[in-house]
């Protein structure tokens, strides 16, 4: 069924979007998970790195600072020495025991002309070339022009050793003369080195804290690395360059021998004043590993997470799935079932075109039930549900509208006709027996169906009018289907309209709309009014008189005839009292009562309490019923009329000749009284069997010492054979119509007088 697949394709969507955008997020939140965990491992890297190369900046400073210290001292030993030297004899020998003293390698002598004259030296005055006299260029050459008392040089190579010294220099006398004092340099570095730069780079190298550590002067010149390849090599990357001179620190992530890595700068200060820039390039193995640790954590918490929710919405769809099921589709046949029919017509009624409901009922199917059981009534469904599911084709679609219903809804027809064929394959299915186990058991259709027209807006209406139909069909027509039509609707309108009557009427207690008119009942030898058949009347404002047998069906349709035929009997019993009251004794009543209130448990509680209520005498009162209401249930009803004779009360057989009666159960029933149906009494101004049977009926129900009652008599040949035949009372229109209750007083006083 189309419209069954699509809504089929919308549920999975509802469930489908959900898995999407769970799967969409979980992703977004897995990629944003992981790049916060890289970041946050990154940052806490760059911040770590940032923080280990501010320490060993601030070692470096403390290095660069001491070595500046050193310095001093060593300046101020040599300015020592010098001061100490310019004091005293000038000779080789003192000389040689100054140095040895001060610890300073060299202590020389020179004249104005720059000539070497003393120094602790000996090998200065070993040359070939004699005396040794500085050069045009030279340092002390520099110092002797500058006019300077002292001066403190720089490291620089000897010119006559060749070796690598610091002077220091002091103008002594006043002819030009100095002093030079000298400390290798080889000294100095072993002195230095372990506060120099490179030293520091090594040391830290060595911890195997990164991979890589350079530093960075102002120049931009590589002058110290744990690579040495890196050493006196200028920087040239751009990117390296620009964050060198912003002074501050920064990290970035490079690609290091085809590994990635971390690399953070940070300026090198002592005091106010940048000394060069720290890189140090570390590793990110670990930190990787941690990353990939932590994501994989997070990965399976939203793995676990995701499959949670998507269990969740599987086992939902499956469950709401399996609750669809249980609600749109019969578990017995797996047919739609009513709510999804009613669905399904809900979309088809806005287009009415050529489209037709059937409403299929097996009549007799709770009688297959009460017979064989429930097991072998669901067999047989099964079975039937499954010859309907082959009439169904691509505009022709099957339901499963209740217990023994089936519904088939019909589009794209032509004519009328056409769904009479369809009608006609269905009573060809109900034809066969339908086989359970051993058994086979036949049965027995009716078909309402409802065309659509334009005036249905709601699909309620259209299955209430099937309904109609359906229940229209009677079991004595030739056609076992019907259609709806306006008629039907009028008819089912009215039985709603007398409903509402009778239960206003109860509500309200209403005498005015439900009365009584009341039917003389004749003695035939005395021609004296004995008593009245109470009949009941019901009119409506709108609908005028209502018959009596119309309201009394609906009412016993409706479940109203109980509290109705109380009511009646209550007026009844008022009436008794009020003849009774005006002088007329030993009136009796006869009122009808249903077989429904026969069969209630509460029927001879509610007599006794409505007598008890009107107080009135119990042998006035006579209570009617008709042979039908014996056929099921004889012994049972037998069982309460004795009660109801206990009381006082006459029981009257009403109809007698029209139902199944026999003369030998007459004598087991507890009735006092037997009225003869109108059908025998018209008959009576015909020669025929019919007329001797009436006679017959008189005779044997006397010989039952019952009353013999004729009803119906119109005419005064009927009147003298019932004379003739000796029937006892008469009650018919040759007498007196039924009459109002001021009319029957009217007639009393008159029939009194005659």
């Amino acid at each position: 069924m189309n419209s069954i697949s699509k809504d089929k394709e919308l549920n999975n969507r509802i469930y489908i979007i959900p898995i999407i955008i769970v799967t969409c997020t979980i992703i977004l939140i897995g990629f944003l998970i992981f790049n916060g965990i890289k970041n946050y491992y990154y940052d806490r890297m760059k911040e770590e790195s940032i923080r280990l190369a501010k320490n060993y900046s601030l070692s470096l400073a403390k290095a660069a600072e001491a070595e500046d210290i050193i310095n001093d001292l060593l300046e101020a030993k040599i300015n020592t020495a010098l001061m100490i030297a310019s004091q005293g004899e000038y000779n080789n020998e003192r000389f040689k025991d100054l140095a040895e003293s001060l610890d300073v390698d060299e202590i020389d002598y020179y004249n104005a002309e720059g000539v070497l004259i003393i120094s602790n030296i000996d090998a200065f005055f070993e040359r070939e070339d004699g005396l040794w006299i500085i050069e045009d260029v030279h340092e002390i050459r520099d110092f002797l022009n500058s006019g300077a008392e002292s001066f403190i040089g720089g490291i620089r190579e000897d010119s006559i050793s060749g070796n690598n010294f610091k002077y220091g220099y002091l103008r002594v006398g006043t002819d030009g003369c100095l002093i030079q004092v000298g400390v290798k340099a080889e000294r100095i570095d072993n002195f230095l080195g372990s506060f120099g730069i490179q030293y520091l780079l090594d040391e830290i190298f060595a911890e195997g804290i990164a991979l890589r550590i350079s530093f960075i002067d102002n120049d931009n010149l590589i002058i110290g690395s744990s690579n040495k390849n890196y050493l006196k090599k200028s920087i040239n990357d751009k990117q390296v360059l620009e964050v060198i001179n912003t002074d501050k620190e920064h990290g970035r992530v490079i690609q290091l021998n085809n590994e990635e890595v971390y690399e953070v700068f940070v300026p090198v200060t002592i005091g106010n004043e940048k000394m060069g820039t720290l890189s140090i390039v570390q590793s990110f193995d670990e930190t990787k590993s941690l990353i990939t640790q932590v994501s994989i954590f997070g990965l399976l918490a939203l793995i676990i997470i995701y499959l949670s929710l998507i269990y969740i919405i599987i086992t939902s769809y499956q469950k709401n799935k399996s609750l669809m099921k249980l609600a749109y589709f019969d578990s017995l046949t797996g047919l739609p079932n009513l709510q999804y029919m009613k669905l399904f017509l809900k979309k088809e009624i806005a287009n009415q075109k050529d489209k037709a409901l059937l409403l299929i009922n097996c009549s007799n199917f709770k009688i297959v039930n009460m017979i064989f059981g429930l097991d072998f009534g669901d067999e047989i469904i099964k079975g039937l549900s499954d010859k309907i599911k082959e009439l169904s084709s691509e505009n022709i679609f099957p339901f499963r509208f209740s217990g023994d219903r089936f519904g088939l809804y019909i589009q794209n027809y032509y004519t009328r006709e056409n769904i009479v064929t369809i009608t006609e394959e269905i009573n060809e299915i109900f034809k066969q027996p339908f086989k359970v186990k051993n058994a086979e058991q036949y049965l027995d259709v009716k078909v309402g169906i409802m065309e659509f027209t334009n005036n249905y807006k709601n699909v309620d209406y259209l299955l209430r009018d099937v309904l109609i139909a359906l229940n229209d069909i009677k079991s004595n027509e030739k056609l076992n289907y019907a259609f709806f039509n306006e008629d039907m609707d009028n008819r089912i309108k009215r039985q709603e309209k007398i409903e509402r009557k009778i239960r206003n009427v109860l509500s309200n207690n209403d005498n005015k709309n439900l009365y009584l008119e009341y039917q003389p009942l004749v003695d035939l030898r005395t021609n004296k009014i004995v008593g009245f058949e109470a009949l009941a009347r019901l009119k409506s404002e709108t609908l005028g008189d209502i018959s009596p047998v119309e309201f009394i069906d609906i009412a016993e349709k409706k479940q109203l005839i109980v509290p109705l035929g109380n009511l009646i009997l209550e007026i009844a019993c008022n009436f008794i009292n009020n003849i009774r009251n005006r002088g007329f004794k030993d009136i009796r009543i006869a009122v009808n009562v249903s077989g429904i209130q026969l069969l209630r448990d509460d029927f001879l509680y509610d007599i006794k309490r409505i007598m008890n209520k009107s107080n009135i005498d119990e042998s006035l009162l006579e209570l009617e019923i008709t042979e039908s209401v014996l056929l099921d249930n004889f012994d049972l009803i037998n069982r309460k009329l004795k009660r109801l004779r206990d009381y006082r009360i006459k029981i009257a057989l009403d109809d007698f000749g029209t139902g199944y009666s026999s003369f030998s159960r007459l004598r087991d029933l507890n009735i006092d009284i037997l009225k003869i149906d109108r059908y025998f009494v018209n008959s009576l101004s015909k020669v025929g069997s019919k007329k001797l049977m009436t006679g017959s009926i008189i005779q044997m129900a006397h010989k039952l010492d019952l009353i013999v009652v004729a009803e119906g008599v119109e005419d005064e040949e009927q009147k003298r054979y019932l004379i003739e035949n000796k029937c006892d009372i008469m009650q018919g229109f040759l007498f007196s119509k039924p009459l109002s209750e001021a009319d029957t007083y009217k007639i009393l006083a008159e029939n009194k007088k005659s």
